[in-house]
């Protein structure tokens, strides 16, 4: 099946799984490295450049090579960015 497009994305999704809960408004960025879920620093460091950057994290998950934050669709941008300046300064 092609499930590229976001609505046929969204249809799968549901008919899967009615619980599931889809928002236009809400927006995941992650940062992927080995063992960066692992480390607290990491995540904190994260958590801290996004929001002063002015971003809001509703929710977020570390674990093993990721971490994950979920933020405001029109912040995902501005999230990308803070996170990518963590990664090139070597703060993380």
């Amino acid at each position: 099946d092609d499930i590229h497009d976001q609505e046929t994305l969204t249809t799968a999704l549901k008919t899967a799984n009615p619980a599931v809960a889809i928002s236009d408004e809400t927006g995941m960025v992650s940062a992927v490295g080995t063992g960066i879920g692992n480390r607290p620093r990491c995540a904190a460091a994260i958590v801290n450049a996004l929001l002063e950057a002015g971003v809001h994290v509703s929710a977020m998950r570390a674990s093993g090579p990721s971490v994950c934050a979920l933020v405001p669709a029109n912040s995902v941008g501005d999230s990308l960015k803070a996170i990518h300046y963590l990664t090139q300064h070597n703060h993380l």
